[in-house]
């Protein structure tokens, strides 16, 4: 009777929380659609208020209602039947859909909390034998907390549900230890969960191995026999896809991405009027420098970056891996396998998409390895002291700006980065087509000489868009510009002017020049930068120091493009 009223009570604050929210402007604080916001919402929306899976005319109204426009951004293909269905996993609309049915946009919200809040639970109740209970519930709280993680829940995207699957699966298969094995049941649910992580992102499959070795105690037969049990509800869902839209693959076959126009909007669009063919079939396409000449500087990248690496974004990630290879005696081989696994699922993605392995569209931090890195919790040992808390809780050195202010900067991700304390950090120029700041347009394409014409980014707040072109650095500073080329440069000419006597210092990794100006002096200094292949444009970063100057100083550029 008692676990009968629990459940009535979890639900019934379930349901509140998602009537409070209702009336709340989720969109206006959000600042509208960001990355596959539309997409995810628009799947959730259509399965718990009209309860399909299909994209028509009442969506695009809703949108309307909703966001006050048309989806934005909004992935949509196009079924054998001649129907529009959402161009992602329908796992997250069908899980999502009762809260969008009882509190909307606000509803959703609530769900991507409500997942958290049961990783906070599930990580306590996993840690807690043989624990301080103090301490494994802080270093529960920490894991998550000092990550980026929380941030997507205030993105209304499949993110946090893939985290929440992930973590779960594992909790659900492995004991702690001391503790009795858990039961088929449950490790079967366990296999259903991951095996639905990875439908929803196949960058998870490397997880099936740790997860199915865990559960049978490391036998080949027996792991065998789980890793086809993962792989059969794999398949399942795959299949449950293929029956909803007529093919296995949700990115692929006939599918656009809108933006400006859309299907059933007011000015009468369609899907074959309107929208831009973008079908994930094979592997991403690559640049110049191929698949494996990045590799070596991406690792470096995926776990330094200033925008996307994981010592800023996970540090409490790293803390995990570090405290089980120091503090644990006993290491249990499917421990092992999750290390491996998960610098497969990385190093997997990096040659996979070497110049978009972050996630794409802006993200903070890396979205595409979070739901892999759930499984690290499961390294952690027993927690006898507040030692490893403390260290992994430096995490927030890194994200408490973030997490402060979640819906600005899920409004304005480039905040993220603009402490000081990622200016120690590298700029990941092979992911530059992916740095958060492009989204702020006035301040990322800035447009500089002719023939060719290239855009610069302003990378911090110490520069702004100056008169007639010219690009304004604060007296007494130095700034990062980020130069984009869509062609190799020969060399670069970079005018600088000041309305008083300083000292100008141009440096762009190895090349440097410094030059003296006069009151009101130009000058007009040549270099030769070493540019970085980024998909679509090739980058270089110049910094400007002002340092001498006692008025802003103003610098533009001509590019000169390489003689063929």
């Amino acid at each position: 009777m008692r676990a009968t009223f629990r459940v009535l009570g979890v639900f019934g604050a379930f349901a509140i929380a998602c009537l409070a929210v209702r009336n709340v402007d989720v969109a206006t604080m959000g600042g509208g659609f960001k990355g596959d916001e539309a997409t995810y919402v628009g799947l959730a929306a259509s399965a718990g208020l009209d309860g399909d899976l299909t994209y028509g005319p009442r969506d695009y109204q809703r949108f309307r209602e909703w966001y006050g426009g048309g989806p934005q951004g909004i992935f949509l293909k196009r079924g054998n039947d001649g129907q529009l269905y959402f161009g992602k996993a329908f796992l997250y609309g069908v899980l999502a859909a009762p809260f969008a049915f009882a509190g909307g946009l606000g509803g959703l919200l609530v769900f991507n909390f409500t997942c958290f809040a049961l990783l906070l639970t599930a990580g306590y109740l996993w840690l807690r034998p043989g624990s301080r209970r103090a301490a494994a519930l802080a270093f529960t709280l920490v894991f998550l907390a000092a990550s980026i993680a929380p941030l997507y829940a205030f993105w209304l995207t499949s993110d946090a549900l893939n985290f929440a699957l992930v973590f779960t699966a594992f909790d659900f298969v492995i004991a702690p230890p001391g503790e009795l094995p858990r039961l088929v049941q449950w490790r079967a649910l366990g296999f259903v969960l991951l095996a639905a992580a990875i439908f929803s992102r196949p960058l998870n499959l490397p997880l099936a191995l740790p997860l199915a070795m865990a559960a049978r105690g490391g036998g080949l037969v027996p792991t065998a026999r789980a890793l086809a049990g993962i792989g059969a509800a794999v398949v399942v869902f795959f299949a449950i896809n293929a029956g909803i839209t007529g093919e296995l693959n949700y990115q692929g076959g006939d599918r656009k991405t809108f933006y400006g126009t859309f299907p059933y909007d007011e000015g009468g669009a369609t899907f074959d009027s309107s929208g831009t063919r973008q079908a994930t079939d094979s592997l991403a396409p690559v640049g110049a420098e191929g698949r494996g000449a990045s590799l070596a500087v991406n690792v470096w990248y995926f776990v330094l970056g200033r925008h996307f690496g994981l010592l800023p974004f996970g540090w409490p990630w790293l803390v995990v891996v570090g405290w089980w290879a120091v503090a644990e005696r006993r290491k249990m081989l499917w421990q092992w396998a999750i290390l491996a696994a998960t610098a497969a699922a990385a190093l997997g993605t990096i040659v996979w998409m070497p110049y978009t392995w972050s996630g794409g569209g802006g993200p903070v931090g890396n979205r595409y390895f979070l739901s892999v890195a759930a499984a690290l919790f499961f390294l952690a040992p027993r927690v006898k002291s507040f030692v490893p808390i403390a260290v992994a809780a430096l995490g927030l050195l890194f994200v408490w700006p973030s997490l402060a202010s979640p819906f600005t900067v899920v409004k304005q991700p480039w905040r993220a980065t603009r402490a000081a304390i990622f200016e120690a950090l590298p700029l990941e120029l092979t992911n530059a087509s992916d740095f958060p700041v492009l989204l702020d347009r006035p301040r990322s394409r800035i447009p500089q000489g002719r023939a060719p014409t290239v855009f610069v980014a302003l990378l911090d707040d110490r520069s702004s868009v100056g008169d007639r072109g010219w690009i304004a650095v604060r007296p007494g500073a130095t700034s990062n510009l980020m130069v984009r080329s869509p062609q190799p440069l020969e060399g670069v000419t970079v005018a600088v002017k000041s309305v008083s006597a300083c000292e100008v210092g141009l440096v762009s990794r190895k090349v440097s020049q410094r030059v003296s100006l006069g009151q009101g002096d130009r000058r007009d200094l040549e270099l030769q930068p070493s540019q970085v292949f980024s998909r679509d444009s090739f980058v270089f970063v110049l910094n400007v120091d002002s340092r001498g100057c006692a008025a802003p100083l103003e610098v533009a550029m001509q590019a000169h493009a390489r003689r063929r």
